[in-house]
């Protein structure tokens, strides 16, 4: 690759870094690539510049002699529907080449509440065990038949109940089975939610999980179908479930988190199948778990070995833009404070500024040789990490946010935390250009990118 010969004359810095960012709803396209000034390659106003397969071409204009060519490999997924403008700007340390065009636009590539919905039923129909993710240990028996999946409701379907109770009447053929707005676990049936998996007890090693007589995960307690604390009952059933505490569940082996239980209160109760259940559900976050996949093959002759397993897994940051997007779908809210712990000092400002785009970054020291990256859907949030010294500017809109009634609060896990601000932070570094496109106001720019995507 030619651009492989182009190191910088600093040990170790890229020759050049790209960025490139895609608006769902106008296709408009906006490419910066910087190129280093003590690299061997010199990008001036006289530089020719073309796009030609695929391909950002830099090519010093020069009648004296030979000259060689930087080439930067543009988004394998990316198409112009127009010539470029191409137009740079200049720095002691660096040279930025910035690349204007269309693409076509699309209608179905924005982040969702609805297509983020990996690991649904669907992808989990033919699960033959659940690991945790930490230590690897396993939490069920490897079934010899997968269990079934069905997916739960939306995570705010109980507020629906509001909309059809219009008059005084007995509702509970809507929440037969239910206990307020807990749908208990099924035996042989994993019930699929966006984060989260509800399992039967029985389909459980419970020596591998702990049940911690101490309050449920933060996710429990701020949303979530199976979140009892915000249910509306308009059943004639009001006084038949009286629901205990959600209890924090960690693995036996390692003692990471796993999830949440509710017991029943006593000992224990018959559940829809008659069997002595101690628990009416137990949640199982998906972050928190390797889902082993059967892969399907053509039917094969008893004698050859059984088809290979899939691991599922994706990290925390995929469910937390899920479910950032899935409130500001049902609520309208587009700012968030996180916080953690029973602190009520916020620990993270999250400002959803958009997702509806496509997005990636790159550099010479990571892009394969002529072949170029993908573009992945993302979200573009402002964000201000207040686990840190502020600026003036910052603990100012701290306290905006906190006096602000359209502030959402969101409690998250604190060990996760780290990994929102790692990866908040990195995407700003990675930020070709300057001023408005690394802040907006007192928030820094980052972006949460779904290259999670490309392991499906």
């Amino acid at each position: 690759m030619p651009t492989a010969k182009m190191d910088s004359a600093v040990p170790g810095a890229p020759v050049w870094r790209m960025e490139c960012r895609v608006l769902g709803n106008s296709g408009a396209v906006s490419l910066d690539v910087a190129v280093a000034s003590d690299s061997r390659v010199r990008v001036t106003d006289t530089t020719q510049v073309s796009v030609l397969n695929n391909m950002l071409i830099m090519h010093p204009h020069s009648s004296n002699a030979p000259t060689m060519a930087l080439l930067v490999p543009l988004p394998r997924n990316l198409t112009l529907s127009q010539q470029p403008t191409i137009a740079l700007s200049h720095s002691p340390s660096k040279t930025i080449v910035s690349l204007s065009a269309k693409t076509t636009p699309s209608t179905n590539e924005s982040i969702h509440p609805t297509t983020t919905s990996f690991m649904d039923a669907d992808a989990l129909a033919h699960t033959r065990a659940l690991h945790c993710h930490a230590c690897h240990a396993s939490l069920t028996p490897e079934f010899v038949a997968p269990l079934a999946a069905k997916d739960l409701p939306s995570e705010h379907w109980h507020e629906l109940i509001d909309c059809w109770a219009c008059h005084n009447e007995d509702y509970s053929h809507l929440q037969k089975g239910h206990f307020g707005t807990v749908i208990p676990a099924r035996q042989r049936v994993l019930l699929v939610a966006p984060t989260y998996l509800v399992v039967h007890e029985s389909d459980l090693l419970m020596d591998a999980i702990t049940v911690n007589p101490v309050e449920a995960s933060l996710d429990t307690q701020t949303h979530g179908n199976q979140d009892h604390t915000h249910a509306h009952d308009h059943s004639n059933t009001r006084n038949a479930f009286k629901p205990t505490q959600w209890s924090l569940v960690t693995c036996s082996n390692c003692l990471s988190a796993l999830g949440d239980a509710l017991a029943w209160e006593g000992s224990g109760s018959s559940d829809s199948t008659g069997s002595n259940a101690k628990y009416i559900a137990i949640k199982l976050y998906k972050h928190c778990l390797d889902t082993f996949i059967l892969q399907h093959k053509p039917i094969q002759p008893a004698s050859e070995a059984p088809p290979p397993l899939k691991i599922l897994h994706r990290p925390y940051t995929a469910f937390l833009v899920h479910n950032l997007l899935e409130a500001a779908n049902s609520h309208a809210s587009y700012k968030f404070s996180l916080t953690t712990g029973n602190s009520q000092h916020p620990s993270m400002l999250l400002w959803l500024l958009n997702w509806n785009l496509q997005y990636t970054v790159s550099s010479s020291d990571t892009a394969p040789a002529r072949e170029g990256c993908f573009l992945h859907r993302a979200v573009k949030v402002g964000f201000i990490d207040c686990t840190q010294p502020l600026s003036d500017a910052e603990q100012d809109a701290v306290l905006a946010w906190d006096a602000d009634k359209s502030v959402e609060r969101m409690q998250v896990e604190k060990a996760f935390l780290g990994q929102i601000v790692s990866a908040l932070v990195d995407s700003n570094d990675a930020i070709v250009g300057d001023g408005n496109l690394k802040r907006v106001n007192a928030f820094r720019v980052g972006y949460f990118v779904a290259d999670w995507e490309s392991e499906e």
